[in-house]
């Protein structure tokens, strides 16, 4: 399964993930025209099951789009729902966030 997010300035968050939810490949930013492309470097058996509304809006080849509010564009509620599920499961204190793309302001020179 693939899940594709508008990362906007014409980009997209892509990640893939197993029958089990576990991730594989990602979380990656891509310029739209890079997604294809991304997807065929997973080895590919039948057709690939994709969420994310901006899934929709691409040219994409052999998918199965799923769409469907708890995943075109995840809000607060699910936001809040995968925080519970892994406060009861991991070490608080030991989570850090994960910055797909690098900032787009700069500390000033000197």
């Amino acid at each position: 399964m693939f899940s594709l997010l508008d990362a906007k300035k014409g980009e997209v968050f892509v990640a893939s993930f197993d029958g089990q939810g576990r991730r594989g490949l990602g979380p990656e930013h891509l310029a739209r025209d890079r997604v294809q492309r991304w997807m065929d470097t997973v080895e590919p058996w039948g057709k690939w099951v994709v969420v994310g509304e901006v899934a929709e809006e691409l040219d994409l080849r052999n998918v199965e789009l799923i769409r469907d509010r708890s995943c075109d564009l995840p809000g607060a509620e699910a936001m809040a729902a995968l925080a519970v599920a892994r406060a009861a499961s991991d070490d608080l204190a030991l989570l850090e966030p994960l910055y797909v793309r690098p900032p787009d302001i700069t500390q000033p020179a000197g």
